[in-house]
């Protein structure tokens, strides 16, 4: 990985690590991070995306979700060539939210799955 890559990559997973509740708030900033970052650098999508997919497998149950949440925004609202790196990770980040959470986060999981068609 390149260096440039490399630090807004691990700037990135620090950002990540403060993300704790699905605050719409904290998505959005999260989510222009990561485009801003791909305008700097392009070639960083995968490490964003990769680093995304680790905090949603990585973080307590009640942080899963707004994981979950970064990635889906970012496929939405940031595009190629990021979704073309989540998309692929979005089954297991939703799986492992989905193991670790119950019926209140499963009906979340349930509608947000719902918005992905066509879209994801």
């Amino acid at each position: 990985m390149e260096p440039q890559v490399a630090a807004l990559v691990r700037e990135y997973r620090g950002f990540l690590r403060d993300l704790k509740a699905p605050e719409k708030r904290n998505i959005v900033a999260l989510t222009e991070i990561a485009r801003d970052a791909l305008q700097t650098a392009p070639r960083a999508a995968r490490g964003l995306s990769e680093a995304m997919l680790q905090r949603a497998l990585e973080a307590p149950p009640a942080h899963k979700l707004a994981a979950l949440y970064l990635m889906d925004s970012s496929c939405k609202l940031v595009g190629d060539p990021l979704k073309a790196h989540l998309v692929p990770l979005l089954p297991e980040a939703f799986a492992a939210t989905w193991q670790a959470s119950g019926p209140d986060t499963w009906r979340a999981l349930q509608k947000l799955a719902g918005t992905w068609r066509g879209v994801v």
